[in-house]
């Protein structure tokens, strides 16, 4: 997090595009393993039933941030001038500074915690994941479906996101209601997030949940191709057909990916428990000492 504040805090000094494309190159090579890390770090506290509703929680602190940001960025920006700093330097240095704060408390309280790691995983508690690690990551291809459906399922509804702003901006609302009215999106989200986190634990069963996020942004998106929008490309304003299409077409995709992989999934458990009933005794007793389970 010190790393990326630092990082964040530069952009205030940008000067043009070879100095807008390092700083952002930067951030996401910095931030790139920040949730994987987060992921991991919790999974040494609480075990995988456990860990859904957590990561709930700091997914929806993730997106609280988003909230107190936007009433922050409409004070800040109130500074241009200040200083002989424009608005957007003022944003980067003071949002950039404050996140070095956070991240220097939190390395200070890593280093005073007494908390004792626990795991129901191979990885052994603040184990590095090293090269050797990585690759038989890759090599297993039970995980493959999950690494494809990793690259694509975020894109259509993030980068929505990410362009609400400009749409809000295009529509004619001046800086303080165009942050205001970012704020009800995060709330909803928040607020689902928490309530699909639970109900995949209450019925044990996170492949439902997970299609029925993607089914749920097809006709939002198909809206968005239908109705006039002002965002993606310039060349494709005012309807952004093409980008609109895009979006779609990935839904469709992630459908048929979850299904599949569903499929897949439960292939694969059937095999497995059929190699696993045709063992003996002593043939389990090992295998559950390798795996590091207890028999029921």
């Amino acid at each position: 997090m010190i790393s990326l504040s630092i990082v964040a805090c530069c952009q205030a000094k940008l000067t043009g595009r070879a100095t807008f494309f390092l700083t952002r190159s930067l951030l996401g090579i910095i931030e790139g393993g920040f949730i994987p890390d987060v992921i991991l770090y919790l999974s040494y506290f609480y075990k995988s039933k456990e860990l859904p509703i957590r990561l709930s929680f700091f997914w929806g602190a993730y997106g609280f941030t988003f909230i107190i940001s936007a009433f922050l960025a409409f004070s800040i920006l109130h500074l241009r001038g200040h200083k002989g700093l424009a608005g957007w330097q003022w944003l980067f240095a003071l949002e950039g500074g404050l996140t070095a704060l956070f991240g220097t408390f939190s390395s200070v309280h890593k280093a005073l915690s007494s908390a004792i790691p626990l795991s129901d995983g191979k990885l052994v508690p603040g184990q590095a994941v090293n090269p050797k690690l990585l690759w038989q990551a890759l090599k297993d291809y039970d995980m493959w479906p999950i690494y494809l459906f990793g690259f694509t399922w975020t894109i259509p509804h993030s980068c929505a996101t990410a362009y609400l702003t400009l749409v809000l901006r295009g529509l004619k609302f001046d800086t303080f209601e165009t942050n205001l009215l970012t704020v009800p999106a995060y709330i909803l989200f928040i607020a689902q997030l928490i309530f699909w986190t639970w109900l995949s634990e209450k019925i044990n069963n996170r492949y439902l949940i997970i299609l029925f996020c993607q089914i749920y942004m097809l006709p939002i998106l198909v809206a968005l191709e239908t109705l006039p929008a002002g965002v993606y490309r310039d060349h494709d304003k005012p309807l952004d057909r093409t980008g609109n299409k895009v979006f779609i077409g990935l839904v469709a995709y992630n459908i048929v990916l979850i299904i599949s992989s569903k499929i897949y999934y439960m292939t694969r458990n059937a095999q497995r428990e059929r190699i696993w009933q045709g063992m003996s005794e002593g043939e389990k007793a090992r295998g559950r000492r390798i795996v590091g389970i207890r028999g029921e």
